[in-house]
């Protein structure tokens, strides 16, 4: 993205939402390529999940691989931008199981996509127009499946301050059983 985006907005160029969005995809990629390189390299079967945000104005370009997340926070509530590439989303999809009973299902973890798998990777893209005091949570499902949506809800109302709000996130995930890599970034739009 430095390449990309950073720098030609440094020297005064305006990126179109399209390029925008295509940079956002092709860093995920850069990101697939560098972990399936590293897995090679090792003979590992290393491999993670991804979710990202780059802000240009007040557009927020998101793209994800796997089941981390990314949400959306404001006045309407809480609203999941990101779709899962796993088992349980699709089960989800198809009416066969409840979205609730997703932190229940004992495949929940099968994922079929991830940075690092293979060579070539799936990449999801989304464009979300801010509005002021909108929080971006883009989080593991560390967090997403230990604390639930409804958990998120909580911290996001009590907590306004998006640096404490992550970590009482991360602390109720590690109370509830912590039983993956807990992740949370909060983003909050403020007025330019």
């Amino acid at each position: 993205l430095r390449e990309t985006v950073w720098q030609p907005v440094i020297q005064g160029q305006e990126l179109e939402p399209d390029i925008l969005e295509d940079a956002v995809v092709e860093a995920a990629r850069a990101a697939n390529r560098a972990v399936y390189q590293e897995r090679i390299a090792r003979g590992s079967e290393m491999s993670t999940t991804l979710t990202m945000a780059l802000i240009s104005g007040a557009t927020a370009y998101i793209a994800n691989v796997g089941d981390s997340r990314t949400y959306v926070w404001n006045a309407a509530g809480l609203q999941r931008i990101t779709r899962d590439h796993s088992l349980v989303q699709r089960l989800v999809d198809a009416g066969q199981i409840t979205a609730e009973e997703v932190y229940s299902h004992p495949q929940r973890n099968l994922i079929y996509q991830s940075i690092g798998d293979r060579p070539d990777v799936r990449v999801d893209s989304f464009r979300h127009q801010l509005s002021v005091d909108d929080r971006l949570i883009l989080c593991s499902d560390g967090l997403w499946e230990m604390v639930h949506e409804d958990g998120l809800e909580d911290v996001l109302l009590s907590e306004p301050d998006p640096q404490r709000a992550s970590e009482r996130l991360v602390q109720n995930a590690n109370l509830a059983g912590g039983e993956d890599n807990i992740t949370v970034i909060i983003v909050q739009a403020l007025r330019a």
